[in-house]
């Protein structure tokens, strides 16, 4: 049975886990935001888990705010969607405020939500290292850039798990892809996890869900993805366009992984959302980036000004190529 661990690994030594009574009293904060919370239960082959998501422009900035949470525990899977609905409007505020960054790599990409500071940065800097892993392993290498470890068949689909070329300190970057026979295309789920642990089921358990719940709320709910994002429009564009699957190989190269030895101290920008709100509970959001660090993007429509910010940051990784279409979202 698939269970939550709290993350550990090289970025962090001894951060405890957040006690229950600060989960129960953000989920209670969150609730009393006025954001509509949806919760559905799905069923992957024999195993049952929750999903909750939320969908808005109930905010100042009137933009589409979206966020995603999957667990088989109930509650975690609330807090996962919790925090990714509050950082993502923490994004868009702090982008309003601050260029730090061309408008078009403006992403949630890199940030985090947590009731512990540290932890709040080492989630935030692990999805932006998990992204530019995988962006780096497709960028150099195409889909040679990625280890087919495991396929597990269902009824209704298959998934394929893959890991890619470039490690970081122990730790991997994950891409699940499912086939469905309900959709022509692939839908893609990501991770980063310890490569020691690559036997585990909790080493893949969070890309596995975010690749499968696309397929089956899709399946349930047979709505188009909002058109008013890049990302959104990708994901859309891969699940319904044929997809050659024989594109995940197993690969048992020795020398197959390579160090990620170009990358330097990123930034990280951390708020305190406890006392921006006045909470009596601790909350921090926290936005990694720079270093190197490959951000995400699209090449279809990239102005002058986003080019200049990208080349150096992909010149430092030997990337001079850049693809029309990648699967990194």
């Amino acid at each position: 049975m698939i269970s939550h661990h709290w993350p550990e690994g090289p970025f962090i030594e001894s951060t405890p886990p957040i006690k229950a009574s600060w989960e129960d009293s953000f989920l209670e904060w969150f609730s009393g935001l006025g954001i509509p919370m949806n919760e559905i239960k799905l069923k992957l082959g024999g195993l049952e888990y929750y999903h909750f998501s939320t969908l808005t422009k109930e905010h100042p900035l009137k933009k589409l705010i979206s966020g995603f949470g999957s667990h088989q525990n109930r509650k975690v899977a609330a807090l996962k969607c919790a925090a990714e609905t509050l950082e993502r409007i923490e994004m868009l505020e702090y982008f309003s405020k601050n260029l730090t960054i061309p408008a078009q790599l403006q992403t949630s990409n890199g940030w985090a939500v947590h009731g512990s500071k540290n932890q709040a940065q080492y989630k935030a800097f692990g999805e932006a290292l998990e992204r530019h892993l995988l962006l780096k392993s497709f960028f150099l290498h195409g889909w040679d850039g990625f280890k087919l470890v495991q396929k597990i068949e269902t009824d209704t689909m298959t998934i394929f798990l893959n890991v890619g070329k470039y490690t970081y300190q122990g730790q991997v970057p994950i891409l699940a892809a499912v086939k469905s026979k309900k959709f022509a295309g692939v839908s893609f789920g990501y991770g980063l996890g310890e490569l020691d642990q690559i036997n585990s089921s909790d080493f893949w358990t969070s890309a596995i869900f975010e690749a499968c719940d696309r397929v089956l709320i899709s399946v349930v709910e047979m709505k188009a993805a909002p058109t008013d994002n890049w990302i959104r429009e990708e994901l859309h564009y891969f699940l319904n366009a044929p997809f050659d699957f024989s594109v995940f190989k197993e690969n048992s190269d020795p020398l197959f992984f390579e160090l990620e030895k170009t990358l330097v101290s990123a930034e990280l920008v951390t708020l305190d959302l406890g006392e921006k709100n006045n909470l009596d509970f601790p909350l921090y959001a926290t936005f990694a980036s720079g270093g190197n660090l490959i951000p995400l993007f699209t090449k279809k429509n990239l102005e002058p000004k986003t080019l200049a910010h990208l080349v150096p940051i992909l010149k430092a990784h030997q990337i001079f190529e850049i693809p029309e279409r990648h699967p990194i979202l």
